[in-house]
């Protein structure tokens, strides 16, 4: 309880202090209505020519795309300014002040940072995604309900493994380069899987998994998952988040053990 509390008080404060600074909500949506138009240039681009692109047509491409977009905005908005701040605590020796606290640390910091602005690139990822979905005819209660599942699944997925990562901090000390380096990997996900050579594919459905971040819930909106994607989808966020609850409490123990 006292960690739900202590979560509730964190997004409350941050709301009202993102509602203080408007240029960024005018930026953030200046940044959106450009990206809106950006979609449908790519999109008008990589189908002058042909059909289909790694078996995907033009309305499923855009749903692929809106589903990159909404996660991309969620990490954004979510993930990285929580997880930076995290690493920097590590790395400066001032989690000590969370540390002695009796609530869980890990939950509590994944909320300190959010930037609510981005929020506009997630409305604009899911619109896209239903967008295309009734395009192809496939816009029904079920697949609304796949999609929110398959949503919900690819966001914890996400912000498991960049706890992960976080965590990594109480060893090197640096986990910037590799967060980056994850955030651009997932631009991989704004085109099917089909598209890349043999050996990405590999990469990005199990060592980095784009393929359930993004292309699976993408599938989900337009009816193509099945019970086998959601066991995978499960497996892989319970996985990763076992992991960085894992990763988090071995570096916790080393950090107390050397003294802080």
């Amino acid at each position: 309880m006292k960690t739900l509390s202590a979560v509730r008080a964190l997004l409350s404060a941050r709301l009202q202090a993102n509602l203080k600074d408007r240029m960024p909500v005018f930026v953030s949506l200046l940044n959106t209505a450009l990206l809106g138009l950006s979609v449908y240039v790519v999109i008008a681009i990589f189908f002058g020519n042909v059909e289909t692109i790694g078996g995907w047509n033009k309305e499923q491409s855009v749903v692929l795309y809106g589903a990159f977009i909404l996660i991309r905005s969620f990490v954004q908005m979510v993930v990285l300014p929580n997880c930076e701040a995290a690493s920097r605590l590590i790395v400066s020796k001032t989690i000590d002040t969370y540390l002695v606290k009796p609530i869980d640390i890990q939950t509590v910091l994944a909320f300190g940072q959010l930037r609510f602005w981005h929020i506009f690139g997630v409305l604009l990822g899911l619109g896209l995604m239903l967008g295309g979905s009734y395009a192809q005819g496939q816009l029904t209660v079920r697949s609304l309900g796949a999609l929110c599942t398959f949503i919900t699944l690819a966001c914890a997925l996400v912000y498991a493994v960049w706890l992960s990562i976080a965590s990594l901090a109480f060893w090197t000390k640096k986990t910037g380069n590799i967060s980056h380096l994850l955030f651009m990997f997932l631009t991989t996900g704004r085109f099917p899987s089909g598209a890349y050579p043999e050996w990405i594919q590999v990469v990005i459905m199990t060592v980095v998994p784009v393929f359930f971040i993004m292309e699976v819930p993408a599938q989900s909106a337009m009816g193509m998952t099945s019970g086998v994607m959601l066991l995978g989808a499960l497996l892989a966020t319970l996985g990763f988040a076992l992991l960085s609850r894992l990763l988090w409490h071995l570096g916790v123990k080393k950090y107390l053990r050397e003294g802080s």
